[in-house]
C-alpha cells in the first residue's frame, strides 16, 4: 500500500475484517482497496489473510479428491489470467504499469494488453461494430471497469477437450479452447 501510495495512487484502507463460520471459529483480515474506480473494479483489492488458510476455506471431499487423484478426466489447474474489462486500453495500461511495477504489456488486436508473467489481460472493446465489441461496451456501460472473463488452466492431455466440441487457437502466445 505504501509503495502504491508512493507512486500517487489512491488506496483506501487497510481496514480490518472478520467472520464467524458456522461452527463459531472466527476468521479474519485486512483489506485495501486501490484506486479511485469503486473497489476491485480496474485494480483488484489488496487482501492480508490473519486466519489459516484451512479455517477460511472448506474442502469438498470432490475438490480434495480431485487434487490427490491426477489420474480423474477433469485436468483443470485453476484460473491461469483474469481478463478486465476497461474503457482506454492505453490508460488501464499505464496504470497497472506504474500500480504494480509492470513492464510495457503486450498489444494483440489493439484490443488486448498482457503483462508478462502476470496473471492479467485488460480488454477494451474495438472501434469496429462486432458483436464481442458490443457486448464489451455494453458490460461497461453497465457496470465500469471490471472483471469480464477468465482462462482456466487445463494439464495438456485433457480429455475433456477431446471430447468436447472445441474449437483450439492460439490467443496472446496461448493455446486457447472455446
Amino acid at each position: 500500500m505504501e509503495r502504491l501510495r508512493s507512486c500517487g495512487s489512491f488506496v483506501d484502507g487497510p481496514g480490518d475484517y472478520h467472520r464467524a463460520r458456522p461452527d463459531g471459529q472466527r476468521v479474519e483480515w485486512r483489506l485495501a482497496f486501490p484506486g479511485e474506480d469503486p473497489a476491485g473494479a480496474t485494480l483488484p483489492f489488496l487482501i492480508e489473510d490473519r486466519t489459516p488458510r484451512e479455517l477460511r476455506v472448506e474442502t469438498t471431499p470432490e475438490i480434495a479428491a480431485l487434487a490427490v487423484d491426477r489420474d480423474r478426466p477433469v485436468g483443470c489447474v485453476g484460473v491461469v489470467k483474469v481478463v478486465l474489462g476497461v474503457t482506454d486500453l492505453q490508460e488501464s495500461s499505464e496504470l497497472f504499469q506504474r500500480a504494480y511495477g509492470w513492464s510495457a504489456p503486450r498489444i494483440w488486436h489493439g484490443r488486448f494488453a498482457a503483462f508478462a508473467g502476470s496473471p492479467v489481460i485488460l480488454a477494451a472493446p474495438g472501434s469496429n461494430s462486432s458483436s464481442t465489441s458490443r457486448s464489451l461496451r455494453e458490460r461497461l456501460n453497465l457496470f465500469g471497469p471490471s472483471p469480464c472473463g477468465s482462462l482456466i488452466g487445463v494439464e495438456p492431455e485433457l480429455s475433456a477437450c477431446k471430447r468436447l466440441p472445441v474449437a483450439i487457437e492460439t490467443w496472446l502466445d496461448l493455446e486457447v479452447a472455446w
